[in-house]
């Protein structure tokens, strides 16, 4: 499985919701315990519920899932890593937001919860609040046997 792989899965289901009105399950989510299914993701849902698809347990939160690693080297980022932002205390000591890299400087994320999954830049001027200013990179996958 590559990074790429994991990004035209989560491609597929965005589009999916949108079509549905991001309230149907995904088709990944719809082969998962129904405890686990939710209509509406935090920002973190989004990178679980690719990297489940994909066979590869990742923790739940945005702080868990930094804490899990491993980091990536700004600039060395590929699609289907995930991009962290700082959390609510305004530092990277925690972060708080998290989306997934699709390259050239978007990633897929769940702004907040109630909000649908979008596609938008992040690390620019012009990149959504609380997506301008990049805390840092991990790549899941480096640490699976995938």
């Amino acid at each position: 499985m590559h990074n790429r792989d994991l990004v035209l899965a989560l491609s597929d289901d965005i589009v999916v919701r949108q079509r549905l009105g991001n309230h149907a399950p995904s088709p990944a989510m719809q082969s998962m315990p129904r405890s686990d299914v939710t209509p509406q993701f935090r920002c973190s849902g989004p990178a679980m519920m690719a990297y489940g698809a994909a066979g590869l347990v990742i923790p739940r939160t945005s702080h868990e899932q930094w804490a899990a690693g491993p980091r990536v080297p700004p600039g060395q980022q590929q699609p289907g890593d995930l991009v962290f932002f700082a959390g609510p205390d305004g530092t990277a000591k925690a972060p708080g937001h998290v989306g997934i890299v699709i390259g050239d400087g978007e990633m897929i994320e769940a702004y907040a919860t109630g909000f649908p999954i979008r596609v938008s830049g992040y690390g620019r001027a012009s990149s959504p609040p609380g997506d301008q200013t990049v805390v840092g990179f991990t790549r899941p996958v480096a640490g699976s046997h995938l």
